[in-house]
C-alpha cells in the first residue's frame, strides 16, 4: 500500500511586508540567501562614542526638553524624562516655579482581606519552596483553591 503524494503548492504572486532573520528556521528546508550582522572587529564603544555628547548647559528645563527632543528626535515625554535625569537642578527649579508635576501622588488604595491573604500565601510558598512568584501562584491555586476563589470574587 503506497501513500499518495501531495500536490505541491507554489506561491507565484505575493508581497513581502516583513523579513526577519533567525538562526533556526521554522521550515525544515528553508535557506538563507543574505543575512546582516554586526562586524566582530568593531568595538561597541567605537560605535557609540560618536553619538554620545557631553550634557549642554541650559537656562531652563523647557529649553533642555526642547533641545533633547530635537537632537534625539524623540517624543516630548521621552525628552522630559531624559532632561529630568540629565539636569536634575533644572527640573527642581521647574517644579518650584509652579509647574504642575506630571507624577500625581495617589494614595495607595486599601486592598481587600482576600487579596492580602492570597499574597501572604504566595509569599509563603515562594519562601518555602524557593520558586518564582508565578510558580508559587500556580501552586497556591492548586493547594488552596478556596483562596483563589476568594481572590476572584474580590
Amino acid at each position: 500500500m503506497s501513500i499518495p503524494k501531495r500536490k505541491r503548492r507554489i506561491m507565484r504572486e505575493f508581497t513581502i511586508t516583513e523579513l526577519s532573520a533567525v538562526d533556526k528556521p521554522a521550515q525544515a528546508h528553508a535557506r538563507v540567501a543574505i543575512m546582516k550582522r554586526a562586524d566582530p572587529e568593531e568595538n561597541d564603544d567605537m560605535r557609540f562614542e560618536k553619538i554620545i555628547e557631553r550634557p549642554r548647559a541650559f537656562d531652563s528645563f523647557e529649553e533642555a526638553c526642547e533641545a533633547i527632543r530635537k537632537a534625539e528626535r524623540c517624543a516630548g515625554t521621552d525628552a522630559m524624562r531624559k532632561a529630568r535625569e540629565g539636569h536634575p537642578g533644572l527640573f527642581e527649579a521647574y517644579q518650584k516655579a509652579g509647574a504642575v508635576s506630571y507624577r500625581p501622588n495617589f494614595e495607595k488604595a486599601a486592598r481587600p482581606l482576600d487579596v492580602q491573604e492570597w499574597d501572604l500565601a504566595v509569599a509563603g510558598v515562594m519562601e518555602r519552596d524557593g520558586i518564582t512568584r508565578t510558580a508559587a501562584m500556580s501552586r497556591v491555586r492548586s493547594e488552596r483553591p478556596h483562596l483563589y476563589d476568594a481572590l476572584q470574587r474580590a
